[in-house]
């Protein structure tokens, strides 16, 4: 009974240590990450794509979106159906850069920010 008790202290405190350990860690991330959303110098890898229409699909090439102060640079999958084809063309995706364009970004509540692109000259 003596050694269950010592067991079962030993886990809450083992438990209790690791969350902390990953709020400081989460905290500088969190804080560095910030800036970057803000100064606008960030390159976003996209890992998964989540269609309205089923679950969510790790992809299986790399594609990113550029974000810098005065330039957008989109290079990201297309997710849906074309009903029509451009002639000659194979790439499928949503590529373009953009050197007209409005930013903004928001701290959501439960942590990560929304990030509003729209793009005016393409």
């Amino acid at each position: 009974m003596r050694s269950i008790f010592f067991l079962l202290a030993f886990l809450i405190c083992w438990q209790v240590s690791a969350q902390d350990s990953k709020k400081e860690t989460a905290g500088g991330q969190g804080e560095a990450i910030k800036q970057l959303v803000d100064a606008k110098r960030y390159v976003f890898v996209a890992q998964s794509e989540s269609p309205q229409a089923g679950g969510v699909r790790q992809l299986t090439s790399l594609y990113t979106l550029t974000v810098l102060p005065d330039t957008i640079i989109s290079d990201l999958p297309y997710i849906g159906r074309t009903y029509q084809a451009t002639s000659g063309s194979s790439d499928g995706g949503i590529k373009f850069t953009s050197l007209k364009f409005e930013y903004s970004a928001r701290d959501k509540k439960k942590g990560g920010w929304q990030i509003s692109v729209k793009p005016k000259d393409v």
